[in-house]
């Protein structure tokens, strides 16, 4: 898992496929689930179809003798990463509907967020809408609880996604993305001062300070300059 979170999805994927073979030699069901369901993302993202979808297919049979929701749901996850990785994105929506509605209410909260991910992932690749709303669903999950490696991976593709998705992301990056003039800007506008003191203050345009305001009003989802100076101390201004 490090060396895929190092950036070597291909060197993640030969390891996990021979620690999943060993875990199923030794019928441990239970354990192989979260091994496969990572190979079969791991390899997706290594644009390896074959090792994803044998994965996906070894994760349903698990799924099919546990007969419970949540494996059903994490086998269909995977299989939305092998419909992906074999470039078949209307067939990985449909998978990643079906994760979302099983594990949607099971506490299974990263697995929900996985799903989501795939669900947002695969609906862009089929150019449907609702990409950006479920990466954002899916960025919400993992900022809740913890799972940074992958709200990070939400984040960059919702900035894949065209203006409302770097949108989005900066939306869930709150504070943290904006850049030094911005946050310049937004501590005297929260600070009550006019867009024409701030321009004074810092030997800028009004304009310029107009534009820096309109990105950090988005960034922080403030909807005006009286809600940014309500915020102030929650978003770190005052």
């Amino acid at each position: 898992m490090l060396t895929w979170h190092a950036g070597r999805a291909a060197e993640c994927t030969d390891a996990l496929a021979g620690v999943a073979a060993r875990l199923l030699d030794r019928d441990a069901l239970a354990v192989s689930v979260f091994v496969l369901i990572d190979l079969a993302e791991a390899a997706a993202d290594a644009q390896d179809e074959q090792a994803s979808t044998a994965a996906a297919r070894q994760l349903d049979d698990v799924a099919r003798i546990a007969d419970l929701g949540t494996h059903r749901g994490v086998a269909a996850v995977a299989a939305a990463w092998a419909k992906l990785a074999g470039q078949r994105p209307d067939e990985a929506v449909l998978k990643a509907t079906e994760a979302v509605g099983l594990l949607s209410g099971s506490g299974w909260r990263s697995h929900i967020g996985r799903a989501h991910d795939v669900l947002g992932r695969s609906l862009a690749a089929a150019g449907r809408p609702g990409a950006v709303a479920a990466l954002e669903q899916a960025t919400a999950i993992f900022v809740g609880c913890g799972a940074v490696w992958r709200k990070d991976r939400s984040i960059q593709a919702l900035r894949r996604l065209g203006g409302g998705g770097r949108r989005a992301a900066a939306a869930a990056l709150g504070p943290g993305s904006l850049t030094r003039r911005e946050r310049e800007v937004a501590r005297l506008a929260a600070r009550g001062m006019s867009a024409r003191a701030i321009a004074e203050a810092l030997f800028v345009g009004e304009r310029t300070v107009e534009s820096h305001l309109s990105s950090a009003y988005a960034k922080l989802a403030v909807e005006s300059k009286l809600d940014l100076v309500r915020r102030a101390a929650e978003l770190g201004l005052s």
